[in-house]
């Protein structure tokens, strides 16, 4: 009788359900789980990289811009206020077009309208902003010094700030802010604002890369019966995903696009991921786009899923399109997936 074995630890403990695509993007239906391949302590390892890829990465940015929620029973995360497993908040930056400065934004909660993040904003004597972010676990004012040091500002001289929070947390604020010897200027947030020519940063650590080589190599073995995962010629992406290393040697991100269209305005009516594997040459790698939408052509990630020559006995090809359904969740749905064709690959 064989024993099934974890593919990263080779132990027989108990198995837990891996979706290829994390359930932080949302579920597919057509598209099954891993089964019998990961055990429940590595799964729950992976969860934390999958967290920064859904909590501070571009992705984030998109889940909150088109209200997917992950899992019911996780927490709510802000990535504009809050970063997540030693990774940074979102930097959503855009002229303010009340005071012309620049700040941090956010989106409403489950609308693609904008408001100012809680903050409070230094001006320099050129007119240079500042934007520092008030956290909810700020409790005095030496917090916001060193934040203010952080970015390299002034701590002796007196610049003018200005501070945009809701009326009901303007006691909590002051109070934040008594001893910085300046004066601001209070500034409630709109309900939703219109901006212009916003830029969106984002600042990760080598989990969120991790995870996307997570997502190529389970896709693999999601749609290639061929493998198992624990074939000698996957030890050092495996390694990788669990232990971490040089980025560079298994991920790598191009503009070259893997779906093309005939048409420049000939677009994806609604979003969605694309997720391919195939081998070249004497290698099996995977080429992934996350929320290709109908206006926004996101980098293709290149994972190198092994450099080692594999007889496999045929060519290996296989690609799906995981599409949002445009009038939102079904159940507990958020879309379909569907098999690709070549012909419309480049």
């Amino acid at each position: 009788m064989n024993v099934q074995k974890c593919i990263y630890c080779d132990s027989s403990s108990p198995f837990s359900k891996e979706h290829a695509l994390p359930r932080s993007l949302g579920e597919f239906s057509g598209f099954p789980p891993l089964i019998n391949r990961v055990c429940a302590k590595c799964n729950g390892y992976i969860g934390r990289l999958e967290e920064q890829f859904g909590r501070s990465g571009p992705e984030a940015f998109f889940r909150e811009y088109l209200n997917i929620e992950g899992r019911d029973t996780h927490d709510k995360v802000n990535p504009f206020q809050r970063g997540s497993v030693g990774a940074k908040p979102i930097d959503f930056t855009a002229l303010d077009p009340e005071t012309g400065i620049e700040i941090l934004w956010e989106f409403n909660p489950g609308q693609k309208t904008v408001r100012e993040v809680r903050q409070i904003v230094f001006i320099d004597d050129k007119g240079k902003s500042y934007p520092l972010r008030i956290h909810k676990w700020m409790n005095n004012t030496n917090q916001i010094r060193a934040e203010m040091k952080k970015i390299g500002l002034d701590l002796r001289g007196k610049l003018p700030a200005r501070v945009f929070a809701p009326d009901d947390e303007m006691e909590w604020v002051e109070n934040l802010t008594r001893g910085l010897g300046t004066e601001f200027v209070w500034l409630p947030p709109q309900a939703s604002a219109k901006i212009n020519n916003p830029v969106a940063k984002v600042h990760v650590t080598d989990f969120y890369f991790r995870a996307i080589a997570k997502i190529g190599f389970h896709y693999l073995l999601s749609v290639v019966n061929t493998f198992q995962g624990n074939e000698h010629c996957f030890v050092a992406i495996r390694k990788f995903i669990i232990d971490g290393g040089a980025v560079e040697n298994f991920v790598t991100q191009t503009r070259r696009p893997i779906l093309t269209f005939p048409h420049p305005n000939i677009r994806p009516r609604g979003w969605g991921h694309v997720l391919l594997v195939e081998n070249v040459r004497s290698q099996v790698q995977a080429r992934l786009q996350f929320f290709l939408g109908p206006q926004y052509d996101p980098p293709t990630y290149l994972v190198r899923l092994s450099k080692d020559a594999v007889s496999i006995g045929e060519t290996v090809w296989k690609g799906h399109y995981f599409c949002y359904f445009e009038s939102g969740r079904k159940g507990k749905y958020h879309g379909e997936v569907s098999e690709l064709n070549c012909i419309k690959l480049q």
